[in-house]
């Protein structure tokens, strides 16, 4: 165990600094007043805070022969920093033999030279006056302070976005979580109701073939009936004495016969539960008619690349420009200089192809952007910046590349089309697949699904829709 020293004595246990006021328990244990106050008024007790040892009621008065000990031990170590300080002042002096000379600066070694005995050994170099030097010096380093200062405020700027996308983040998990039960709950709902309307039809054949056996049966339990007279009448006759019996015997007989002759009976067919109806490819049968009930959608807008002026639909088929901006994080995926949104997946090749419901919207921009354009800064919407689309700004048409375009009578639906591999996004009227222009590129990137959209003004359609499709699933 190491030995303790005059310093471990005199300090408190608390802030472990020299004794201030110092105080003595009935355990002997000593604490700084104002350390041993703080303590029992956060510990909500008045027990030692070493052995925990319970104190008397009244608070313990200063030790004044300890607070004496302390205080001299506390102003000798203030005279041995002075001296220690006293002794550092001396070490910055640059030469010992010339302790009141003004030092010069070489810039060549950088560092303090003597202006009396080095000075011949830097006659050569550049030297100037510590002061210059030290102007010049701290201007540097005031360059030097002000990258970093940059530097942490970029990350300072970062990490704000962090925390904005973490808040962002939650708010999407809890929508998006919402989103996704109502359409289970949606799904849920209509395989119930499809559950029960098949269930009620199989309980009504089972009923209606019921009913059928039950009639049948009644028809055959009447006949047994009959033939049941019918037996007990001739074994009646046949006990008759002998003149009776042949008195009787012609119209017994022909009863008899007549009852023989009834066509034997016979099970009517169709009579069980067709379970092949009813069971047979029943998933498939109940996925075909989901079919209808459900939409598919050849593009999905991505909302982390929407710019915060644009409001996209719950389910991120259109997308309209809203009078208020969004407060949403500055990911490195979102638009914020333009009223830009992306589709979710990227193209690398092959034929893809979609519609867009414009209607009367008054300014939109539909086609195709390249992955590393830029999202952030000022950028000319054309194919040089990697933009392919079709423009539409208060009734005039045009290529992005500077170029009109005429059409015979006024867009509102448009397809999009992309030959990947061929190099071409053509753009079409999908009300009577006129084509209106085509772009030629070789593309060598990830291509997404581009939209961009501006105030709708007074016209009757305020959003752009991407057409759905039905029975995707057949």
């Amino acid at each position: 165990m190491a030995e303790k020293t005059l310093k471990d004595y005199l300090s408190c246990h608390v802030c472990l600094e020299t004794f201030k006021d110092p105080v003595s328990l009935s355990c002997s244990h000593n604490f700084c007043s104002s350390c041993l106050k703080k303590f029992w008024e956060e510990a909500k007790n008045r027990n030692c805070p070493i052995c925990k040892r319970k104190s008397s009621k009244d608070f313990p008065h200063v030790n004044f022969t300890l607070k004496e000990l302390a205080d001299s031990f506390a102003e000798t170590q203030t005279g041995e920093s002075s001296e220690t300080e006293k002794e550092e002042k001396r070490e910055e002096e640059v030469c010992k033999k010339h302790p009141g000379t003004t030092p010069m600066f070489c810039r060549d070694e950088q560092r303090a030279v003597c202006s009396v005995c080095e000075f011949s050994l830097h006659q050569n170099h550049k030297v100037v006056p510590v002061e210059e030097a030290v102007g010049e010096l701290k201007e540097l380093l005031k360059s030097d302070l002000k990258s970093l200062q940059d530097k942490r405020n970029k990350y300072k700027q970062v990490e704000e976005t962090y925390k904005d996308v973490v808040q962002h983040s939650e708010k999407q998990l809890l929508s998006t979580e919402k989103q996704i039960r109502a359409e289970f709950n949606k799904l849920q709902q209509f395989l119930k109701e499809e559950e029960e309307s098949r269930l009620a039809a199989l309980r009504e054949e089972e009923e209606q073939k019921g009913r059928r056996i039950s009639g049948e049966r009644k028809r055959i339990q009447e006949q047994i009936s009959s033939l049941s007279d019918s037996i007990s009448a001739v074994e009646e006759e046949l006990q008759k004495d002998n003149m009776t019996f042949l008195s009787r015997f012609k119209p017994t007989r022909d009863r008899a016969r007549e009852q023989s002759s009834v066509s034997d009976p016979r099970l009517l067919s169709g009579t069980l539960v067709d379970e092949a109806k009813h069971l047979g490819n029943l998933a498939f049968r109940v996925w075909e008619k989901m079919g209808d009930q459900v939409h598919f959608s050849p593009v999905v807008l991505d909302p982390n690349t929407a710019c915060p002026c644009l409001y996209l639909s719950a389910d991120l088929t259109s997308v309209r420009w809203g009078d208020t901006d969004q407060q949403l994080p500055d990911n490195p995926e979102r638009n914020v200089k333009y009223p830009n949104v992306f589709g979710s997946k990227g193209l690398t090749s092959g034929k893809h192809s979609w519609e867009v419901e414009v209607g009367d919207h008054p300014r939109w921009e539909v086609g195709l952007v390249k992955d590393s354009v830029d999202r952030k800064g000022e950028t000319s919407a054309s194919p040089e910046d990697g933009i392919w689309f079709l423009l539409h700004n208060d009734g005039e048409y045009s290529n992005g590349d500077g170029k009109t375009i005429t059409v015979e009578t006024s867009l509102r639906r448009i397809r999009v089309q992309l030959d990947y591999d061929g190099g071409t996004v053509s753009f079409y009227n999908a009300e009577d697949m006129t084509h209106i222009y085509t772009h030629k590129y070789t593309f060598t990137e990830k291509l997404f699904p581009y939209f961009c959209v501006g105030n709708s003004g007074d016209a009757k359609t305020s959003e752009i829709r991407i057409c759905q499709t039905k029975n995707r699933l057949t």
